[in-house]
């Protein structure tokens, strides 16, 4: 707009203004750079897992074998020490304990959830077991041999849920106390199961930690039908146990899953009777059985592998792999402490640490809770 005599003098000052606002800007230093954002902190996943529970929800006289923090000088070498563990309330105990010293933490079962149990399991079809895992907070369970024992169709009902038809003069009871069975709150996964029309069971988990996606893989041993009645497996096919942990782990790197853990119903044996290996003994002496090829060929994009089935105890490196299992019957809890990288969504394996802990209960007497 160019000034005439008949524009007012306070726009002809407007305008002034306006302009050498403007000539400012265009000769104006560029704008001071912002600091870069720091980088986000890793995320750690505190992963705990059991196995070969097989519904032993009381502690009975469950006690597991450890070495002797305060060995008897006159009893020179490995002096074992017998301790009470297990049961579904001092499990529940330390689960909580770890949980609260973790920011972000999964449970996970590894198999034989149930089957082979005793009366308090057994009686009640297994509804009571997967209740009592229900308040216990259980994330995630892959399947055993041991969960077909019964047939596939009885599996998915201990899972869906629903009342089982109560025959005459049988000795077991479905929905005894409340006439209702509401199922599994927890995902069960076997990457190897197939029937006529796909896999029986999902093959994989994946949950969301401190906006880091993590895999979980479930497989359970291809000898399954070996191992139970065969009219419980009719019509199910099962796979070479790191053929299928393989391709689910493809699958889920396709999603942009990064950090993996298999978790397997096979397993190993370190030791022998006559020499003992302490369950936390990094050396794995002869460590042996299918779960060590199984693990030589299971893709790298896995970060853990944790196992079951043979009711060992061992924390053993497999390629510079931890693979690991604890005990049986509740006894003992495996633990692997995650770091993952924000920017990757890959798990820092030099920063891993793994360990089992044994699963104290009120019989364990007060001096070794300390020592232990």
């Amino acid at each position: 707009m160019r000034p005439t005599r008949h524009t007012p003098r306070v726009l002809i000052g407007t305008l002034a203004l306006a302009t050498a606002w403007l000539a400012g800007c265009a000769s104006a230093p560029p704008p001071v750079a912002m600091p870069a954002a720091a980088p986000a902190a890793p995320v750690q996943l505190r992963v705990m897992a059991f196995n070969d529970f097989h519904g032993h929800l009381e502690p009975g006289n469950l006690s597991l074998t450890l070495n002797n923090p305060q060995p008897d000088p006159a009893r020179p070498g490995n002096d074992p020490l017998r301790v009470p563990a297990g049961g579904a309330p001092a499990l529940a105990g330390l689960v909580g304990a770890l949980r609260q010293g973790a920011p972000h933490s999964v449970l996970i079962s590894a198999g034989d959830l149930f089957g082979a149990s005793p009366m308090v399991s057994a009686l009640f079809r297994h509804e009571s077991t997967v209740d009592v895992l229900n308040q216990l907070g259980l994330d995630v369970a892959a399947a055993g041999n041991h969960e077909f024992d019964a047939g596939s169709a009885e599996l998915l009902r201990l899972l869906q849920g629903g009342c089982a038809v109560n025959a005459p003069q049988s000795t077991t009871v479905s929905c005894a106390l409340t006439g209702q069975y509401s199922g599994a709150r927890f995902p069960m996964l076997a990457s190897n199961v197939h029937t006529a029309d796909g896999l029986l069971l999902a093959p994989s988990w994946v949950h969301s930690y401190g906006g880091i996606k993590v895999g979980f893989i479930g497989a359970i041993t291809r000898n399954t039908p070996r191992v139970v009645v065969p009219s419980a497996v009719v019509g199910l096919r099962f796979e070479e146990e790191a053929a299928a942990i393989n391709r689910s782990a493809e699958l889920l790197a396709a999603q942009g899953v990064r950090a993996m853990v298999a978790v397997l119903h096979e397993g190993g044996v370190v030791g022998s009777f006559q020499q003992p290996v302490d369950w936390n003994d990094p050396g794995c002496a002869d460590f042996r059985g299918p779960i060590v090829e199984i693990a030589k060929r299971i893709t790298p994009q896995v970060a853990l592998i944790l196992s079951a089935h043979t009711h060992q105890g061992y924390n053993c490196l497999v390629d510079g792999r931890p693979v690991m299992q604890a005990l049986s019957f509740g006894r003992g809890l495996a633990v692997a402490d995650l770091v993952i990288d924000p920017r990757t969504g890959e798990v820092d394996r030099a920063a891993t640490r793994h360990r089992n802990l044994p699963v104290l209960n009120e019989r364990t007497e007060p001096a070794l809770r300390e020592v232990l």
